[in-house]
């Protein structure tokens, strides 16, 4: 695998981030027009490799106006709002790897001190087109960030009743496509589709790592099914009575399940694969042997008796992860996972629960080097087919081939435009 040791930015974001997820030297190009000074951001908190001063979200909550309508427990993903203070050294020259940002969105951010709450690792948001994020990271601190400022100041005078100093309000801007260039030559675009400032902010870092570990890979994003059955709802709940919409988040939190629902309101709920776009439905989910599906990333496990996790261990562009029950003989980096009642010999050993969450006595993963999963299939399938050659599945069916190349960078899904026209207002 490919080692990347220099990379050069005309953002502070993206600095900041691979400051954060990796020991990779991170230098800002003197052509940079970024004037953030806001450098706090909400990343992966298995990727974090400084763990000075990051929060881990515990609680979700949804807004609307001043008042909460919904207030649950963050399941499945481990999302850590994080702090960054390093002054980037500038370069003149942008040879080399440059990750250029081409598209930037502005957020700005007012911080409340001195508070006394009982909201403290919560995370709430208001899920409209103007969009807001509050995050307590502590009993005394609020940080609300909105992508205006009529928006930021409007929320602070309806949840917090305070008239905010324009002088103190911070910026930051965050990257929506990054070009990546090595001596002025472009490799390759990452296009962010996500919305909120958490959301960008989420995938702008699952985006670097994979680039870090698979830099030869053009992977892009794709919306759960979920994302389209809640935006129905999420475009139309603040025309309908508060009391009638806390019951609708509560059916939607059942009918989804509170690990896909959690990561919709979250907008971490993504897909990362080579395909342009990437899809699953109920029916395959119900169908399949593991809540983790081709296009999430594997779980954060840690060994037991280590403080490393299962991410040290892939080593390769590909890597068979299965139970040590299992003797696979395959040409690919084999990880055997056993659990406390397993004595065959093994590469880790993890706890029960882990292991339960994978279902690994009844099916085995293809990971790429960066978490990513490639390819979950049932155990019985092993011997009978390589998994070299199962990841780049060959469509015989004309359709499908069409879906898969059909470039959806550019596609925005919106609900379609009703014209009302009166019979007596036409003209013959």
């Amino acid at each position: 695998m490919q080692v990347l040791n220099n990379l050069i930015s005309n953002n502070k974001a993206i600095a900041d981030i691979l400051t954060q997820i990796s020991i990779t030297n991170v230098k800002l190009s003197s052509n940079t027009q970024d004037i953030s000074n806001y450098h706090k951001y909400f990343l992966p908190k298995n990727l974090i490799k400084n763990t000075e001063k990051f929060t881990v979200l515990d609680t979700y909550g949804i807004l609307s106006k001043s008042k909460l309508l919904l207030r649950e427990p963050i399941i499945g993903s481990q999302i850590s709002f994080c702090h960054t203070e390093k002054n980037h050294s500038q370069v003149n020259e942008e040879m080399g790897i440059f990750l250029k940002s081409e598209n930037d969105k502005i957020f700005y951010s007012y911080i409340f001190e001195n508070l006394d709450h009982k909201y403290s690792s919560s995370f709430f948001t208001n899920l409209k087109s103007k969009n807001i994020n509050i995050i307590f990271p502590n009993n005394t601190t609020a940080h609300l960030i909105a992508d205006n400022i009529v928006t930021l100041k409007s929320y602070a005078r309806k949840v917090f009743n305070h008239k905010i100093n324009e002088n103190k309000i911070l910026t930051c801007h965050l990257p929506l496509e990054i070009s990546i260039l090595e001596n002025n030559k472009l490799k390759k675009t990452i296009s962010i589709k996500n919305k909120s400032f958490l959301g960008i902010c989420y995938q702008l870092a699952n985006f670097l790592h994979i680039f870090l570990k698979d830099p030869k890979n053009n992977i892009k994003s794709s919306d759960n099914y979920i994302n389209y059955i809640n935006k129905i709802f999420f475009t139309f709940y603040n025309f309908l009575p508060n009391f009638l919409n806390s019951h609708i988040f509560k059916f939607l939190l059942r009918l989804s399940g509170p690990f896909s629902f959690s990561n919709q309101i979250l907008e971490v709920n993504n897909f990362y694969t080579e395909q342009n776009y990437f899809f699953t439905n109920a029916i395959d989910d119900n169908q399949s042997n593991s809540i983790f599906v081709k296009g999430n990333f594997l779980p954060d496990i840690k060994i037991e008796g280590s403080l490393k996790s299962i991410y040290s261990l892939l080593k390769s562009e590909s890597n068979l992860i299965c139970s040590s029950n299992l003797s696979p003989k395959q040409k690919i980096n084999t990880i055997l996972l056993a659990n406390s009642s397993s004595n065959n010999q093994c590469d880790a050993k993890i706890n029960d629960s882990a292991y339960d969450l994978l279902n690994l006595d009844f099916c085995y993963y293809l990971v790429s080097s960066s978490g990513v999963i490639t390819m979950v299939e049932l155990n019985s399938n092993l011997k009978k087919k390589s998994p070299v050659f199962s990841q780049k599945f060959k469509y015989i069916d004309p359709q499908q081939k069409t879906l898969d190349t059909f470039d959806a960078n550019k596609f925005n899904p919106s609900l379609p435009k009703f014209s009302l026209k009166f019979p007596f207002l036409q003209k013959n």
